[in-house]
């Protein structure tokens, strides 16, 4: 109702704030309110993940969010993460795909209703098209005993089947309220850990490919496993449940508990061998983390170059191809570590000449400055009081001292002596 549109810190904020307020009604809560702990099935987020969707706790939520809310999402996607999520979830549904700019986009909405099909509307704008009010709004109503929609001038069959996704590419879109109402706005922005998973992904897919192929078969194993293990344990449960009389006595019944139980056991042996696989295979592919730690960085350093002009606009996936196309051209070496650092050094000069190619002459200073300066936060090579002192200066006095040498020292450049010193 309310995590829709915000960003996972204040997100984060809110969560923190209602549990204080719990906690001060003397309500007890967990130690740190979770969305994807209370309300998250990790098979199900584990297929979501097979299926594209970051693993940042932030996609988990808004995937959490998409599932249960009761109006249809409106997902702002700019780099087309979610859209490509959404198409891969629905490959084998027949998923109808449309654009908002196509003139008769609602036919294809109109011919998913009446099916029972998954649709997507691509490209939204900052409004919404008012011949959608109807199917947003769900006004769905029976004629004889069959459920129908009215869309435009005429009632057609509405299938309970359907789903209906939006995505628009906006990074802000401004929508009125009469809008929002009728949508679950998310807000699918990339965080920097999710987008640092992915060129980690992207990168040993790339460099080790055999050890990606492994992880990937084990991840989609796993989950198997783990909805065959679910499935078995409400099947126990159901026939529980339906059992008459004294349990005991219900020899077919124990007979079918007992395979079960095997087979749960032979399961949960099989999970606990491929998660220790898994694991050593992680070893290595953390590795060239560091590479993607500082991919992630670079990319959200040239993201900001739009508030200074906005003509400039950077697309994740150009990103994604100077990432790979640096993994072709790096240096060679004889060991992992070697071998990150030259692709470090190599795909952050690469960056670099690819990006000042699209400035103006006027801009490249300060995307070079801020460059510099973003690197060596991550490294931790620069001192944030300094850093703060050099862009806003002196914010108070600096001290009391005399000034020992008044007479070519001004007031001023003593202050900030002091200051800088303190």
């Amino acid at each position: 109702a309310y995590f829709g549109p915000l960003t996972g810190p204040y997100r984060r904020s809110l969560l923190d704030t209602w549990s204080g307020i719990l906690r001060g009604f003397e309500i007890k809560t967990s130690e740190q309110m979770d969305l994807v702990a209370t309300t998250g099935d990790p098979v199900q987020i584990q297929e979501w993940q097979l299926c594209g969707l970051p693993k940042d706790p932030l996609s988990t939520e808004n995937a959490i969010i998409l599932t249960n809310a009761r109006t249809w999402p409106l997902l702002i996607d700019p780099q087309g993460q979610a859209n490509a999520w959404i198409r891969n979830l629905h490959k084998n549904d027949n998923l109808q795909v449309c654009k908002a700019s196509d003139e008769k986009f609602m036919k294809v909405v109109e011919g998913a209703i009446r099916i029972g099909l998954p649709c997507l509307l691509e490209n939204v704008g900052d409004s919404l098209d008012p011949a959608l009010e109807p199917v947003l709004l769900r006004n769905v109503f029976l004629i004889g005993s069959t459920p129908h929609i009215r869309v435009g001038d005429s009632a057609i069959p509405y299938d309970k089947r359907f789903k209906f996704y939006m995505t628009t590419k906006l990074p802000n879109p401004s929508y009125t309220p009469e809008n929002i109402v009728t949508v679950s706005l998310l807000n699918f922005f990339i965080t920097r850990s999710g987008l640092e998973d992915q060129l980690l992904g992207k990168t040993v897919e790339k460099e080790r490919n055999d050890l990606e192929q492994e992880k990937q078969k084990l991840t989609r194993d796993c989950a198997e496993k783990s909805l065959e293990l679910k499935k078995m344990q409400e099947n126990i449960l159901r026939m529980l449940e339906e059992a008459e009389g004294d349990i005991l006595d219900q020899e077919e019944l124990i007979d079918t508990l007992e395979r079960s139980k095997l087979k749960s056991t032979e399961i949960k042996d099989d999970l606990r061998r491929a998660r220790e696989t898994e694991k050593t295979i992680d070893e290595t592919r953390n590795k060239y983390r560091p590479h993607a730690y500082r991919g992630a960085l670079l990319f959200f350093c040239v993201s900001e170059l739009s508030m200074v002009d906005p003509m400039y606009q950077f697309s994740l996936q150009w990103f994604i191809n100077l990432v790979l196309f640096a993994v072709d051209k790096t240096e060679q070496a004889e060991d992992i570590d070697t071998r990150v650092k030259n692709l470090t050094e190599y795909f952050t000069y690469s960056f670099y000449t690819n990006v000042c190619r699209s400035l103006f002459e006027r801009h490249k200073l300060t995307f070079s400055f801020f460059l510099c300066t973003s690197i060596l936060q991550q490294e931790g090579s620069l001192n944030g009081d300094e850093y703060r002192y050099l862009l806003t200066g002196p914010t108070g006095r600096g001290g009391n001292a005399a000034n020992p040498a008044p007479e070519w020292l001004t007031k001023n450049s003593w202050n900030e002596i002091q200051f800088i010193s303190a």
